[in-house]
């Protein structure tokens, strides 16, 4: 949101997030696997999150980690801990002419046509180009709700609104 806002993170982010499109969940170990053979002699670390969403969580453990704060959230998300400067590698998976988001499996589902997402497109951040949505507007406001920057999380829809 931050590149489509204004070429920068947004200043509260903690994360990078990448999405792979696969077409059949049981792709997921072996994906992680190959993510873990990759950073195999590096000080990144990583895990597999299946329980909340269908995840692969890569960080730097120096950099600390926090416990989400209220009994509402922990049990929402098991309990889990979350690592500073993570990169979340999110999964959506084939479905006919869409892909659905296997991020908060528990919340309401979220998909996207093909042509949403098809043919990628780039996008800027911190004078970088990388890999985004065909409709990047679109996607983010079916992602997340309202962009605009004084937007306030709602809990119960799980999308950000004025």
């Amino acid at each position: 949101m931050g590149a489509w806002r204004n070429g920068k993170f947004i200043a509260h982010d903690d994360d990078f997030d990448y999405v792979i499109l696969i077409d059949e969940i049981e792709k997921i170990p072996e994906i992680y696997e190959k993510f873990k053979n990759s950073l195999q002699n590096s000080k990144y670390k990583l895990r597999l999150i299946e329980t909340y969403a269908h995840k692969i969580e890569v960080y730097d453990e120096n950099y600390g980690k926090y416990a989400l704060l209220g009994r509402d959230c922990q049990k929402k998300y098991n309990n889990n801990d979350y690592h500073y400067v993570s990169i979340d590698v999110q999964f959506y998976i084939k479905d006919n002419d869409k892909y659905t988001k296997l991020y908060y499996v528990k919340s309401s589902t979220c998909s996207f046509s093909n042509k949403t997402i098809l043919p990628l497109t780039s996008i800027e951040l911190e004078n970088e180009f990388f890999n985004a949505p065909a409709k990047i507007e679109q996607f983010l406001v079916e992602n997340y709700g309202s962009l605009d920057p004084n937007a306030s999380y709602n809990a119960k829809t799980g999308l950000y609104e004025i």
